[in-house]
């Protein structure tokens, strides 16, 4: 941060250059020129497009076929999710050791959420006609996040997308 901020960044990049993982470079730049191009056809033919085209879901399925038929994990160190576990996991006290390091940005970002699906249901409610009870939502927040504390998910929240 500071001035000249974005010079010293572009220094310090170019230094770094000689550890460079060539395989993941050379993947994420055919990857970023494959998403730009396609982008860029999209807008110019967006008349024409009955919708547009999902490069990102495309370029995700290309890339892992090829990261997988071409060996790019034992070739270039190219790491990889590996074998996903299928089911639900049995339920589990969360680690209460994390809880003095999150505590202060987990409210926060409950606030933050809370703010935001209230407001989108208010909004909905006034285009389709019914009452939001923010007290509910609150309940309701708070406990489906409560309960995939124990099964270990991911925090539920509005998004605005």
């Amino acid at each position: 941060s500071g001035p000249l901020s974005m010079f010293a960044a572009f220094i310090e990049i170019c230094i770094k250059l000689p550890q460079t993982n060539v395989g993941a470079l050379v993947t994420s730049l055919i990857a970023m020129a494959a998403i730009l191009a396609v982008k860029m056809l999209s807008a110019k033919f967006a008349s024409k497009l009955p919708m547009p085209i999902p490069i990102e879901l495309i370029t995700i399925i290309v890339s892992t076929g090829i990261s997988y038929g071409a060996g790019l994990e034992a070739k270039f160190r190219i790491a990889v999710v590996g074998d996903i576990p299928s089911g639900m996991k049995p339920p589990m006290a969360p680690n209460v050791s994390y809880f003095g390091q999150v505590v202060g940005n987990a409210f926060a970002i409950a606030v933050v959420g809370y703010a935001i699906c209230i407001s989108l249901g208010k909004i909905f409610a006034l285009k389709h006609g019914y009452k939001v009870n923010s007290n509910q939502e609150l309940i309701a927040l708070g406990i489906c996040n409560f309960v995939g504390g124990f099964f270990q998910c991911f925090s539920i929240s509005c998004s605005m997308s």
